[in-house]
């Protein structure tokens, strides 16, 4: 039996991934130096696949990055859309891309290199048993 989803279906996958892109996003630019580790936890928590263990690895340098800070982050998506659309609706293993436009008062977190507070994303999503998370985030340059 072929399984083909229905209209519902896409559209909580659409709009789930959507939300968790954008969530996700904030987390990873928001970070308080009174408490790294929990900015730590919380990055880590929104990441799936090799980018989760990628940061699990990397998690002492994710406490330094923030307790370095001489004052806390902020970061707020400003537009967000779908690049690609899930690849089975809300279904576990669903893929999905996602841009967003994001004001970062410490853009270097997620490793954009831009001048000025403005930056764009490109992540990708997995839909896993708890829900979707971050496989990759990547700063896009402008004209690319």
């Amino acid at each position: 039996m072929l399984f083909t989803g229905n209209g519902d279906d896409d559209e909580a996958g659409r709009a789930q991934a959507l939300a968790a892109a954008t969530t996700g996003v904030t987390t990873m630019l928001t970070a308080d130096p009174a408490d790294a580790e929990g900015f730590a936890d919380r990055v880590i928590g929104t990441s799936a696949g090799q980018r989760r263990d990628q940061l699990t690895a990397a998690r002492d340098s994710l406490i330094d990055a923030a307790r370095g800070l001489a004052t806390p982050s902020t970061g707020n998506v400003i537009v967000a859309g779908l690049r690609s659309d899930p690849t089975d609706g809300d279904a576990e293993g669903s893929t999905a891309q996602a841009l967003l436009v994001a004001e970062a008062s410490d853009p270097e977190l997620v490793g954009s290199t831009a001048q000025g507070d403005r930056i764009t994303l490109s992540v990708r999503l997995l839909r896993t048993a708890d829900g979707w998370r971050i496989t990759g985030a990547v700063p896009v340059k402008a004209g690319s």
